[in-house]
């Protein structure tokens, strides 16, 4: 069968998408406010049914079978606390504590409880064994416990201190506290607590059978004309944080006030598509003027700073871009920030100088943009990049200048 066969029998049977009408339909708190994508949300959320002194009214129900979970999958871990003993009300709840997702202290009984929650984003090297060596150092007289909650109930790379937990653990929990207290589970927290477990079925573990039953039937009648809509689908369409943090930025260079104070000229022209935000410095200029023919990028530049808004990247990162390796001067650009990084690291950048070359590079937002609220995050946003336009980026400039003078 052609393409163009494939979406017209596609079309022709269009209402085999009408089953799934019900579902679309259904309302969802958390699918509508869009809060199910949000790693961060989901933290917060769980520190509050966590606490036993929340306005849930479930008490400590939720953390204690979490824990009597969590023990029984992990017996071969060391620093295994008597949960059952504890008087969790004793506990202090925390989001984001030193960048921890969870944070629970107990200075009565000497205990704490750290959950790293990782619903979309990966485990950076080292991270687990990072918060376990400074937790341990801040409470050295207490014991502390360490559980990585994943969807799945993958292990944490520091795994012999870790254990490891999953949302169906996190499902049943809350759905065993619900039960031991009707007068919850009638309640308006009630009904808000069991959206949030159909969204977690939904859209975490993908696990409403009947739902997935439908689009497999769907899928397997119309595989070829669904993965051909799912490969054309227009790359401009970015998750919706991705986009305010777009307009974010453009707004930042497009401000007169900000290219006259920081000595920025903002590239409209090289913005090839909506995932890339580039600008110039009016000092490089100096030495990487345009020349009047064309390089890789449209304005006649050869070289660029970049931000990259990809919805897969884990990092948000302003970097330096390089093209055309035929131009002398753009090779020079390559050595002297490879000196550069030699001098500060003790070692060269391992990417080999090609048309498109890295040289700056700086971390402007370190999570993945999709899974955080806009609100939260554009106020660091904005302040990591006024640094690094104000204070990095003329100190990588001061450093290559020199060099070219030479």
């Amino acid at each position: 069968m052609t393409d163009l066969q494939a979406l017209k029998a596609f079309e022709e049977d269009i209402s085999c998408l009408d089953s799934l009408d019900e579902y679309i339909n259904e309302v969802n708190f958390f699918e509508i406010t869009g809060i199910t994508n949000l790693e961060i949300k989901h933290s917060n959320f769980l520190a509050w049914l966590f606490d036993a002194n929340g306005s849930h009214k479930l008490g400590d129900s939720v953390i204690k079978r979490f824990l009597e979970l969590v023990f029984e999958k992990n017996p071969d871990k060391t620093a295994k606390i008597n949960y059952s003993e504890l008087d969790f009300h004793n506990f202090i709840v925390r989001r984001e504590k030193e960048h921890l997702d969870i944070f629970l202290c107990s200075f009565k009984d000497k205990v704490t409880i750290t959950i790293e929650n990782k619903v979309w984003s990966p485990e950076r090297k080292g991270q687990t064994e990072e918060y376990r060596k400074k937790i341990n150092e801040y409470y050295r007289s207490f014991k502390n416990c360490f559980i990585f909650l994943t969807p799945d109930g993958v292990e944490a790379q520091d795994n012999q201190y870790w254990y490891h937990a999953s949302y169906v653990d996190i499902i049943n929990s809350i759905e065993k506290a619900l039960n031991n207290i009707p007068t919850v589970n009638k309640s308006e927290v009630g009904l808000f607590v069991r959206h949030y477990l159909k969204a977690i079925r939904r859209n975490i573990l993908m696990d409403d059978k009947e739902i997935k039953d439908k689009c497999e039937e769907i899928y397997k009648n119309h595989k070829h004309a669904l993965d051909l809509l799912f490969n054309y689908r227009p790359k401009e369409i970015l998750p919706d944080t991705n986009m305010q943090v777009r307009n974010l930025l453009i707004e930042f260079f497009s401000d007169n006030n900000n290219q006259k104070q920081y000595g920025i000229i903002f590239d409209e022209d090289s913005m090839c598509d909506p995932t890339i935000i580039r600008f110039f410095t009016k000092r490089l200029e100096e030495i990487l003027p345009k020349e009047g023919k064309k390089y890789e990028f449209l304005n006649g530049y050869m070289f660029l700073y970049e931000i990259t808004l990809d919805e897969n990247w884990n990092q948000l990162l302003v970097e330096g871009v390089i093209s055309d390796q035929e131009d002398e001067r753009i090779k020079k650009l390559f050595d002297i920030s490879n000196k550069m990084d030699k001098a500060i690291s003790g070692k060269s950048r391992k990417t080999q100088f090609k048309t498109w070359g890295r040289t700056f590079k700086r971390v402007l937002f370190d999570s993945k943009l999709s899974d955080c609220n806009f609100e939260d995050i554009k106020d660091d946003i904005n302040k990591k990049l006024i640094c690094i336009i104000k204070d990095l980026i003329p100190k990588y400039e001061n450093a290559v200048l020199d060099e070219w003078n030479k």
